[in-house]
């Protein structure tokens, strides 16, 4: 197994110290993360949402799996309701 990059750990540092960060603390610490880290400023000029990509690495796969379904469902209700 290869190491965790150097970027990973320094996005996964902060907002795993203190799960109770608020909202706006929280999107600070993304804002910091994001001037810090070049590849994470690029991915949100390209419209990549930070803090969501954050808030989903610290789901459980699970949950993950849980919420893309719910998802995945709302998707093919619109979808199949605009064919109509």
């Amino acid at each position: 197994m290869s190491p965790m990059p150097e970027s990973e750990k320094t996005v996964k540092q902060p907002l795993e110290q203190d799960k109770s960060i608020k909202e706006n603390d929280r999107n600070e610490s993304v804002e910091k993360l994001i001037a810090q880290i070049p590849e994470l400023a690029r991915a949100h000029e390209y419209g990549i949402d930070i803090a969501q990509l954050i808030a989903n690495k610290n789901r459980s796969p699970a949950e993950r799996i849980r919420r893309h379904a719910i998802a995945l469902d709302m998707f093919k209700k619109l979808y199949n309701k605009g064919k109509t």
